[in-house]
């Protein structure tokens, strides 16, 4: 019983790290203003019409309206769970790029589904089981988030690409993420910098959280 009472807690406390995780991923993913900041001081107008003109690519030149509209519909496109076509607005895209951004938006609903029910599962378990249950858990995911965000940080902070990659490599399992800006430009106003500081955010309030568990578990 003993041994079915700790995996039972390491079970809960790993939910608990998963919740806080997606949590901050959904918050960052909405927080536009990180990403219009971006395209400012990355240049990734200038940048796109620039490659754009270099390989004389079929396409429209972008400016700050059309820039808006083609993210704001990645971003609400990959969050929408109704069935449908992707069509970018302004910007030309290949069938790779299409099933990539499908896939994305699958593996945004499912970890959507996966946060309602770790959090309906936790508030269950909070209720039926003992406060030390719940202390147990709160520590253990404390000490999960910081050794999480800790170690990502550290590969981050060394080599982002390499990080940004295996990310890639484990979560989806084709190539089509490998975009090539000449069939697919969409890859132009999305610069891994954005990436890299979207990461910074959830790792970082991952991290604050982690440690308010881990001392609210003392």
């Amino acid at each position: 019983m003993k041994i079915v009472s700790n995996l039972t807690k390491i079970f809960f406390s790993f939910l608990l790290t998963l919740t806080t995780i997606l949590f901050f991923t959904k918050i960052t993913m909405n927080l536009k203003p990180i990403y219009y900041y971006d395209a400012l001081n990355l240049d990734i107008i200038e940048e796109y019409n620039l490659y754009i003109e270099k390989y004389n690519l079929n396409t429209q030149y972008l400016n700050s309206i059309s820039l808006k509209k083609n993210y704001n519909y990645v971003i609400d496109y990959i969050q929408n769970h109704k069935k449908e076509a992707f069509k970018l607005p302004t910007i030309p895209f290949s069938s790779k790029a299409k099933t990539h951004f499908e896939d994305v938006k699958k593996i945004i609903k499912y970890g959507e589904y996966t946060f309602i029910a770790s959090i309906i599962l936790f508030i269950a378990f909070s209720f039926i089981t003992k406060k030390n249950y719940v202390i147990f858990c709160l520590k253990a995911s404390g000490k999960e988030l910081i050794a999480i965000t800790v170690f990502s940080s550290f590969l981050s902070l060394f080599n982002f690409d390499e990080f940004f990659d295996s990310f890639h490599k484990l979560i989806f399992h084709n190539q089509y993420w490998i975009f090539d800006p000449q069939y697919d430009p969409v890859i132009l106003i999305f610069p891994e910098n954005y990436f890299m500081h979207c990461a910074a955010i959830i790792l970082f309030f991952s991290l604050i959280t982690g440690i308010f568990f881990y001392i609210k578990g003392k």
